[in-house]
């Protein structure tokens, strides 16, 4: 009897250890293994101390460039990278932790292709603060892709802010910044930072810039008691 075991890590205890007691009641013999074959559990006669695991002994040497590992003292270059896929990393030649990398089945590192996301625990990280650094996606050159010029940044990503008590319009430049394309005064009225647009009517002072409230919800002096208005 030869009982299949994938990807068989060998500790001496545990639930290997019973696995390995368990198949010796049967008297299984050993063989050798080919490439990608499985690990068995190989019993010969003796005591269960006597019985092995086929292929075990490559799990305690140190990982080839290429192979999966789960940290870095595994592998023999003493690197574990990200991969493309999957929970394990792959043994590297190189540290490969740009934001914008990771490690092929060749155990090279190199670059994320264009459009496509970062891997492992790296992020090309979007938000409204710092919308024009990055699309969320990579470049093809190890770097996060810049957001493409005239897309909105700033509040919220509508492109409208406040700058005092000027209304304006941001856009990315493609380069990476968020910059000012328009601007246009809300005098007599402030601008809402919040929506980054002008405020049409007022129900305080603090509504207008430099003037008062009146009453009926403009902004402005009174005709009667200051002689001008809005």
């Amino acid at each position: 009897m030869v009982l299949l075991m994938t990807h068989v890590t060998v500790r001496m205890g545990g639930v290997v250890a019973l696995a390995l007691i368990a198949a010796g009641t049967s008297g299984c013999r050993s063989r050798p293994l080919g490439a990608g074959d499985s690990g068995t559990i190989s019993p010969d006669a003796g005591s269960a101390a006597d019985w092995m695991v086929d292929g075990a002994a490559d799990q305690t040497e140190p990982r080839s460039l290429g192979e999966p590992c789960d940290h870095a003292t595994e592998c023999e270059s003493g690197i574990c990278a990200a991969a493309r896929i999957g929970p394990h990393g792959i043994c590297c030649s190189t540290a490969c932790d740009g934001s914008c990398a990771w490690c092929d089945q060749s155990g090279t590192c190199v670059f994320v292709p264009a459009g496509e996301r970062p891997v492992g625990p790296f992020d090309c990280t979007v938000d409204s603060a710092t919308a024009c650094y990055s699309d969320g996606y990579c470049d093809g050159a190890g770097s996060c892709r810049r957001t493409e010029a005239g897309y909105p940044c700033g509040m919220d990503w509508n492109g409208s802010a406040c700058d005092g008590d000027d209304a304006v319009i941001r856009m990315c430049d493609g380069l990476g910044a968020c910059i000012t394309t328009s601007q246009r005064s809300c005098a007599p009225y402030r601008c809402r930072v919040a929506s980054g647009h002008c405020l049409a009517g007022c129900a305080t002072d603090d509504d207008c810039a430099g003037v008062p409230c009146q009453p009926d919800g403009r902004c402005g002096f009174s005709s009667d008691a200051d002689g001008a208005v809005d």
